[in-house]
């Protein structure tokens, strides 16, 4: 990441250092895969191209110390934390809006979409556990829901649980990173 603003200071004889870099970094054209409509006759896991605009943007701060204590004994203390923000900016491909990832035989478990930071968890937001067939009945639940299932969120209210309930749950990418 190339710094937009930063600054670096060193004082007493260079022992103690210290920096600081903010970013704002346009990545455009990355390779990136999108998701293609079954009808389309491709591959429905996706089609690779240079088809993402992604922005990061972030602070990292850094300190040091070091020192000679005699000619056979040096040593140097270094600290770093970073913050990181990604987000897809666009994707160029033509009618792709996102691209969702699943692993092995499992549903969509990600979903990379403009707006939103690459590969965040897509799926049922779970508000509770069944306890009994009544409290089945009474709530929308996916079918075959017995006692003990999770109680899932009618997302978009139409008194069902379905596909279109499916919503984003969460960023699985660290916020910060620290390193001594």
């Amino acid at each position: 990441m190339k710094p937009i603003l930063g600054w670096s200071i060193a004082t007493l004889n260079n022992r103690l250092t210290g920096s600081m870099d903010w970013y704002r970094k346009m990545t455009t054209n990355a390779i990136f895969s999108t998701t293609a409509l079954g009808s389309s006759g491709i591959d429905p896991s996706g089609v690779w191209g240079n088809y993402a605009d992604i922005l990061n943007t972030g602070i990292e701060l850094g300190a040091g110390w070091q020192d000679k204590v005699n000619d056979k004994f040096s040593y140097s203390l270094n600290a770093n934390f970073t913050y990181n923000k990604n987000k897809m900016d666009h994707i160029n491909a033509a009618g792709a809006s996102y691209y969702d990832a699943s692993y092995s035989d499992s549903p969509t478990i990600t979903r990379t979409a403009e707006g939103h930071s690459i590969g965040e968890f897509f799926g049922y937001k779970a508000v509770g556990v069944f306890q009994n067939d009544d409290e089945i009945s009474a709530k929308p639940h996916l079918l075959g829901a017995i006692p003990g299932d999770l109680i899932f969120q009618d997302v978009n209210g139409d008194g069902a649980i379905d596909a279109s309930d499916r919503t984003y749950l969460g960023n699985p990418n660290p916020p910060f990173y620290l390193w001594f």
